[in-house]
């Protein structure tokens, strides 16, 4: 590819976009490329000559006339003749015509060449003519001449509509200033008084800005726009028509704040005068413009005049321009901000306090905020905030020494809580030591900064603290820290190590106060600990080991309660062991439906009360087989009235879980409904919501119904507005509501009154919502 090819494609790609568009032309498709010999376009073959690296579009017919050319004087003058002939064909196709406007364009653009006399010379009537001028002007908008910005003032002067606005247009982009007069005449008129503002505005100077002042209606928002803009070839003169323009009181008030604008960026050495001026007056249009100036307004100590101004403003403005001066990050702002907190309007304090915690600081300033960050209030609440943002040469050793010194406890408690704020881990051995401390107060805010930066290597001596504290107020405080810094631990395989040591180790008391560590860290080891300890002969070690397998995340705990239950010979630990285990029971997860049979079974062996056996009645009856449905039998006539009520029903549950799933009906896409009971939570039956829609549910037979549940999938839509529950053993019947219920996002629940039986259970729409109905799975406790 030679050099000169390069060039011309190159500032064809550069041009070629702007050129359209100031035009007014769309994007020609390519014309079909010339013919080429067959082996031109076998793929092992380069590319055409004149082609970029990555186009694998060939070079057009058009293209090639400019390509074959080069930077030949001579050649280039053919070429434009050619380009000429194309546009001047009648019947040559609008795209072909558009393509040879750009590519003599180009032609243009590469400067001096014999032709270009002899094309302008052709191309100056087609600028005024409504047919063709967008063609013309797509080869000269872009080509910087005086000779050509002399045809576009011929055009204007004998153009009208559409493609006047076009000329106008492009003088402005040009900035043709000779123009100024006859635009000018354009301003009165009103289909051409918009674009010959705007392009006086472009032009500027002041043979534009006095064409402007000259208009017949002044102040119309594109007049006061137009001056505006053509006043910044200075800012001398940017300034003195901003003033005029933001002065004048019968001009439109958005266009005076326009103009307030361009007054302070013009106006630099008086830029702060300006704006007192402005945020003392009335006009909220212009106290947002100039505190809107604020953040980027230039001055060294611009800061420091404006915020010690803040008393002339009223308590709105000084809010805002307080938050200007925080955005600003100007630190001579300071001692302005500093008074601002003895304001009598709290939003003007809780501001200076925000924008503070913005600024450089120093120790005055953080000593400060510290004395306001004492207490519960919001503005303790945001002087705290601001002093942990607080950035400044020292101030994290301000804040350590603080800490550490004695005198005032309250502001002691508010450094060792910025030590954890401001996530200061090289004092943690600090913190580490404030447990001999004699102020109580100061040792518990030690805890809280522990247990947010503390390491996991650290988890020995919180041990320590909290086996050693003397009072349960300080041990609840470093057993909370022990568990938040042990699960900021990522080994979770080893993370529990230390406090299972401790516990193997530990006497009963130390045992005590950290059994409640494994049910919040969880895992293996944690469980199999809390097994061990939960058949220790200390009782009370026992019995807060049980009461953590009970409250064990997951029901991993579930084996090792009922093991629990059947080995212990304490009758308090197996009542305690059997309760936390039908807690679980009741979960409807796959692991626990596995066992669940076998273990109700093995815990109802055991001698327990009535209510703990009806508990597990209730919990049997969730299951699914014939071993479950013999354990029941086997309790239907018991002594106790309660427990043989529970078996009959968990006898009538389990006949009905073993005759199969419900068979589910709908009073809309009813062949449908069979999803809603297929075990699958990633199928629906979803209609759109109508109201007096129901679903009913036949359970083969007769049984209590304790709950229902009608899951949703966690969609957090398909649920219904309120609806209520029927339950009757005749299908024609549903006889009177039993219950009703709202609809929830994740699942919606309702538990109905005790004694509630029936081979078939209603559910029944009575308030709608927006989204459909699609319910994956009732659930029938």
């Amino acid at each position: 590819m030679n050099f000169s090819i390069l060039s011309l494609n190159t500032a064809r790609a550069l041009a070629v976009g702007s050129l359209l568009i100031a035009a007014g032309c769309t994007t020609p498709r390519a014309t079909k490329p010339a013919a080429e010999p067959a082996q031109a376009a076998a793929p092992s073959k380069p590319a055409a000559e004149g082609a970029f690296d990555d186009d694998p579009r060939p070079v057009t017919a058009i293209e090639q006339i400019v390509n074959s050319a080069g930077l030949d004087a001579v050649k280039l003058a053919a070429a434009q003749r050619d380009l000429l002939a194309i546009l001047q064909k009648p019947d040559t196709p609008a795209s072909e015509r558009q393509e040879a406007a750009q590519q003599l364009g180009f032609i243009l653009l590469t400067g001096d060449s014999a032709g270009h006399a002899a094309t302008l010379n052709l191309l100056a009537p087609m600028l005024a003519d409504p047919a063709r001028s967008d063609y013309a002007r797509l080869a000269l908008d872009r080509v910087p001449s005086a000779s050509i910005d002399t045809l576009y003032l011929q055009a204007l002067l004998s153009t009208s509509g559409r493609t006047q606005l076009g000329i106008i247009d492009a003088i402005g982009t040009r900035r043709v200033a000779a123009a100024a007069p006859a635009l000018a005449g354009l301003l009165d008129a009103p289909e051409t008084a918009a674009a010959a503002a705007s392009a006086l505005g472009r032009i500027g100077g002041p043979a534009a800005l006095d064409a402007l002042a000259r208009a017949q209606n002044p102040r119309s928002h594109d007049i006061l726009k137009a001056r505006l803009a053509a006043a910044q070839a200075d800012t001398a003169t940017a300034a003195k028509v901003a003033g005029e323009i933001h002065r004048d009181p019968a001009a439109p008030l958005g266009q005076r704040a326009a103009a307030l604008r361009q007054l302070i960026a013009a106006s630099p050495a008086i830029a702060t005068e300006i704006i007192h001026d402005i945020l003392a007056g009335s006009e909220p249009a212009f106290h947002a413009t100039a505190i809107e100036s604020v953040t980027s307004l230039p001055g060294a100590d611009t800061g420091a005049k404006l915020a010690a101004s803040l008393g002339s403003y009223t308590p709105a403005v000084q809010t805002a321009l307080i938050a200007a001066l925080g955005r600003r990050g100007d630190a001579s702002a300071v001692p302005g901000l500093l008074a601002a907190l003895d304001h009598t309007d709290t939003t003007v304090r809780l501001a200076a306090l925000e924008a503070l915690g913005r600024l450089p600081g120093n120790p005055d300033v953080a000593r400060r905020l510290a004395t306001l960050a004492t207490g519960k209030s919001d503005e303790a609440k945001a002087a705290a905030t601001a002093l942990a943002r607080l950035n400044g040469p020292g101030l994290d050793d301000f804040v350590r020494a603080e800490a550490a010194t004695d005198g005032d406890n309250v502001r002691r408690a508010v450094f060792i809580q910025q030590i954890a704020a401001r996530n200061l881990t090289e004092a943690i051995p600090f913190l580490l030591g404030l447990r001999t401390s004699p102020v109580e107060s100061l040792r518990l805010e030690a805890l809280d900064a522990l247990r947010l930066i503390a390491a996991p290597a650290d988890q020995a001596a919180v041990i320590a603290w909290a086996t050693g504290a003397a009072n349960r107020n300080e041990q609840n405080r470093a057993v909370r820290a022990l568990i938040t810094i042990i699960l900021r631990d990522g080994a979770v395989a080893t993370r529990a190590a230390p406090v299972v040591a401790a516990l193997e180790s530990g006497n009963a008391d130390a045992r005590l106060v950290l059994l409640p560590v494994l049910s919040r860290v969880a895992g293996a080891p944690a469980l199999a600990t809390a097994a061990t300890l939960a058949r220790s002969a200390d009782d009370p070690v026992a019995q807060a080991a049980t009461a953590e397998l009970s409250r064990w995340p997951d029901a991993e705990a579930l084996p090792v309660l009922v093991e629990l239950a059947v080995a212990t010979g304490s009758e308090s630990i197996r009542a305690a062991a059997v309760q936390g285990a039908a807690r679980f029971l009741a979960l409807r997860t796959p692991a626990v439906k596995a066992g669940r049979s076998g273990q109700i079974r093995a815990l109802l062996g055991l001698p327990l009360n009535a209510t703990t056996r009806t508990t597990l009645l209730n919990v049997l009856s969730l299951c699914a087989d014939p071993d479950a449905l013999a354990a029941a039998r086997r309790f239907a006539s018991d002594a106790d009235a309660e427990v043989a009520a529970a078996a009959r029903d968990a006898v009538d549950a389990i006949t009905s879980n073993l005759a199969g799933a419900p068979v589910m009906t709908a009073s809309a896409e009813s062949e449908g409904a069979v999803r809603m009971a297929d075990g699958n939570g990633n199928t629906y039956w979803q209609v759109p919501v109508e109201l007096g829609l129901w679903i009913r549910a036949d359970f083969h037979n007769s049984r209590p119904v304790r709950k229902l549940t009608l899951e949703h999938g966690n969609r957090g839509w398909g649920y219904p507005g309120q609806f209520t529950v029927q339950a009757s053993d005749n299908p024609e019947q549903p006889g009177e509501a039993v219950a009703e219920g709202e609809g929830e996002r994740t699942g919606s629940v309702i538990t109905l009154p005790a004694g509630t039986r029936g081979r078939y259970v209603w559910v029944r729409v009575t308030k709608l919502r927006d989204a459909p109905i699609a319910i994956s799975e009732l659930i029938v406790e």
